[in-house]
């Protein structure tokens, strides 16, 4: 059986917004957190000697995410670690040092499951062991801030401990979906949330082109990926990166003009938890008319990340008018 992951997406309706909006003001408690995390980041600018530190974290098109911790009041540096196209990082005054392969795969776990950005991190009022310590996480352009150490911790702290420790925890780790849909007739809830989940990737992805962010368009490759693309064969996260550079100008304007879509993508009933297959097509405008391509791919669970281990991808094809009249 071949489901079509479009019967996977569901569609919200979308409330009409006020004509004026009022900002609720922060709380007492909110602006002690918020004094909190304004310290930690001043205090990383002076470790960094880089007082431009924060914001250049914050452009998503050079940075797909960072991790900062560090204690309160403390003098010595916080722990930083940063995310491009290769990976993970740590960052150092004066100096940097990529995280182990199995760390990085901990952490794009974490921080590509939903659950994670809809936890409440900083929990006011927990007694705290010790000095407590701060976070900042920010992936995606999404971010969480909290504190180690002070009440029942969850997927965000986990982070940040992998960011402490530069090292991933010895638990073998099961999937946490990014997306959760509705449950479908006839199929299991295990491969219903695998299917999410890889669809979730690929419309990343997708999004990631759209927005010109090079790191979230190779995210979903693993480190040893092959792709077989009709002018050449890619081995290796380097040779995929080295290739997308090529496709599309990074660093210029957003354009409406080439936004690639998943037109339809088909996934077989299988058993494994460990290997998936999958055919999906873009479609999107070029040079005023639209365009085609397939991708056959095989995914494989990595620590309970699903990463692209193989892709044949077909040329580039004009949609026909026989195409149209099938969707």
């Amino acid at each position: 059986m071949r489901l079509m992951m479009a019967a996977l997406v569901s569609v919200a309706a979308v409330a009409a917004a006020p004509l004026a909006a009022s900002v609720a003001p922060l709380t007492p408690e909110g602006r002690v957190m918020l004094a909190k995390r304004n310290a930690l980041e001043a205090h990383a600018r002076t470790s960094f000697r880089d007082q431009g530190l924060i914001e250049k974290l914050q452009d998503w098109r050079k940075t797909w995410g960072y991790i900062l911790v560090g204690k309160e009041g403390a003098r010595v540096a916080p722990r930083l670690i940063v995310k491009d196209e290769f990976g993970w990082y740590e960052m150092r005054p004066g100096a940097t040092r990529r995280l182990p392969i199995a760390a990085g795969h901990a952490l794009n776990r974490l921080l590509t499951s939903a659950a994670v950005w809809t936890e409440q991190p900083y929990i006011w009022g927990a007694p705290c062991r010790g000095k407590p310590r701060l976070f900042v996480i920010r992936h995606a352009g999404k971010e969480q801030f909290g504190r180690l150490e002070c009440g029942r911790e969850g997927l965000a702290a986990q982070a940040a401990r992998i960011a402490e420790t530069l090292s991933a925890p010895a638990a073998r780790a099961a999937i946490l979906p990014s997306r959760v849909d509705p449950p479908v007739p006839g199929l299991r809830r295990a491969q219903h949330l695998n299917n999410g989940d890889i669809f979730e990737r690929l419309s990343e992805m997708n999004y990631a082109w759209d927005r010109k962010t090079l790191a979230g368009f190779v995210e979903p490759y693993a480190e040893n990926a092959v792709v077989e693309r009709p002018e050449a064969v890619l081995r290796g996260r380097r040779d995929i990166v080295e290739w997308a550079r090529r496709m599309q100008d990074w660093d210029g304007p957003y354009t409406v003009e080439g936004s690639r879509r998943v037109h339809q993508m088909n996934m077989p009933t299988q058993a494994s938890e460990t290997v998936r297959y999958t055919t999906h097509e873009l479609r999107w405008i070029e040079d005023g008319k639209p365009v085609r391509q397939t991708f056959s791919t095989a995914w494989r669970n990595n620590g309970g990340l699903w990463q692209i281990v193989h892709e044949r991808v077909s040329p580039v094809k004009p949609v026909t008018d026989r195409d149209l009249r099938r969707r």
